[in-house]
């Protein structure tokens, strides 16, 4: 009898690859998957048996020769690398983890893969809870100071805009934070729900590379913009006199400015450092929760988008001439495969709008007002004139609410702009493959507008947005002929 086969031989101390990966090291991947497999991710029995969600490589037996051994880490290692990229809880990390910071974001488990969940008895939702009743509280206040100038009949309208805005201003600060205090839950399932479709569609789809890029460097981008316009609003706000002494002004100076600024607050408060330090803190929480849910639309739209595009671009690398004209190679796709895929897909783009709807609603009011407000107020008022710092921060403030509401608009236009460009791609179907799948998948994209939506009520478009810049600019040339509106 061979004895090479009940007693192998020890593995080399030279093997590289089995040396580095270690099999503790691969224990720790089985938190991500819950079915054992001996598959590789494009396994077409993945599809038919639907019960094995996440699939998982068999840790080695000990009868494996060296080269065995070495394959199956290799198999593990590429499979672990792949559904950890198209995990969305993954590619979201770093803004959760801002979220978090401030209270916003009430999940447990962001560092972990796929095992976040909510509480509402977490330290975390404790703290966003006390933060939305720190918003609210102050909102109300504001909102007085409101009704008693509209109830006064003394304030002009420029005067009565600058009020309402600091209501709306708070009111949606308040409403974000309270978003993702209700929806966190679902959003824990929803990470879950998008690693399973990616899992499922992957055998259709080519891998997605350069999601995660975008969302650091969009994170970036709009929070260091946020940053940069939040400070001169404070130079915006303060008084002429603490300006020109601004060498010499103390925090304790400064606090006492920034509380004669909010005249709303008088009424309820006396000045005192720990009521003028808790309305700036206010000030900044309402400030990046209404960045924050602008940031996370924009990439929550990325990710869905990079689907799409993932599906398209499999099928357009199967392209090969045939005569002047580009077509699908014959036999190198299942369409069926490919109609359920693109399905999946869109089950994960409505399981996204009826996630995140209200906030789509909610971001596009917000952003449309104060955009209106801000170029508005930078072309008729008056009280600006010769502060270089005043005109600095209007265009800075101005250019900062326009090219985030583009970004939220546009990124989300993108993802109906791929997801029916599959009906181009179909054009190249070979003519030999041109059957009742490849007619049913042409039916559904054209019965139906695929996209981000608001409540069901429109589906954000690239002609939807122009839209909306017209009646932007409309808006503002009437506001214009009326001089009387005077602001500042």
């Amino acid at each position: 009898m061979d004895n090479t086969t009940s007693n192998p031989e020890p593995l080399k101390s030279g093997h590289s690859l089995v040396k580095k990966i270690k099999i503790s090291w691969f224990c720790n991947c089985n938190a991500l998957f819950k079915k054992p497999r001996l598959v590789s991710p494009v396994s077409e029995s993945r599809e038919q048996d639907k019960s094995k969600s996440y699939p998982i490589v068999e840790q080695p037996s000990k009868h494996l020769y060296e080269e065995d051994v070495a394959n199956y880490y290799c198999e593990a290692l590429t499979l672990y690398k792949r559904n950890v990229g198209e995990d969305l809880s993954v590619t979201l990390r770093v803004p959760l983890l801002l979220g978090a910071f401030v209270g916003l974001i009430p999940i447990q488990g962001i560092r972990q893969n796929g095992n976040q969940s909510f509480s509402w008895l977490h330290y975390r939702t404790l703290i966003s809870t006390a933060v939305v009743g720190v918003l609210l509280m102050n909102t109300v206040f504001i909102a007085h100071n409101f009704i008693l100038k509209v109830a006064s009949g003394k304030n002009h309208a420029g005067e009565m805009i600058l009020t309402f805005s600091g209501v709306w201003f708070y009111s949606a600060g308040t409403l974000v934070y309270i978003f993702f205090l209700l929806r966190s839950k679902r959003l824990c399932e929803y990470f879950k729900f998008w690693t399973e479709t990616s899992i499922a569609v992957s055998s259709c789809m080519i891998p997605e590379r350069r999601v995660r890029k975008d969302v650091k460097l969009i994170t970036t981008f709009v929070l260091l913009d946020c940053l940069g316009e939040n400070i001169l609003y404070h130079f915006h706000a303060m008084k002429l006199e603490q300006r020109e002494k601004m060498s010499a002004l103390s925090f304790s100076d400064f606090l006492r400015d920034y509380y004669d600024s909010n005249q709303y607050i008088f009424p309820f408060f006396s000045y005192n450092a720990i009521v003028s330090l808790a309305l700036l803190v206010t000030n900044k929480l309402a400030t990046y929760a209404w960045n924050f849910g602008d940031i996370i639309l924009i990439l929550i739209s990325r990710a869905l988008y990079g689907r799409y595009l993932c599906l398209n671009t499999f099928l357009e690398q199967q392209y090969e001439p045939h005569g002047c004209i580009l077509l699908i190679k014959k036999g190198s796709v299942s369409w069926r495969s490919i109609r359920k895929n693109f399905l999946r897909l869109t089950e994960l783009l409505e399981e996204a709008n009826g996630i995140f709807s209200p906030l789509v609603w909610l971001s596009y009011t917000t952003d449309i007002f104060f955009v209106c407000r801000q170029l508005y107020e930078g072309l008729a008022s008056k009280s600006t004139a010769g502060k270089a710092v005043d005109k600095i921060y209007m265009v800075w403030s101005l250019i900062h609410l326009i090219v985030r509401t583009l970004g939220v608009n546009l990124m989300a236009a993108k993802i109906n702009e791929e997801a029916h460009r599959m009906s181009k791609v179909l054009q190249h179907c070979h003519p030999d493959e041109y059957d009742e799948e490849v007619r049913r998948l042409e039916r559904f994209l054209g019965s139906r507008m695929i996209g981000i939506t608001g409540s069901g009520c429109f589906i954000i478009t690239k002609s939807f947005v122009f839209m909306i810049i017209s009646a932007i600019f409309t808006l503002e040339v009437v506001l214009l002929q009326n001089g009387h509106l005077t602001l500042g």
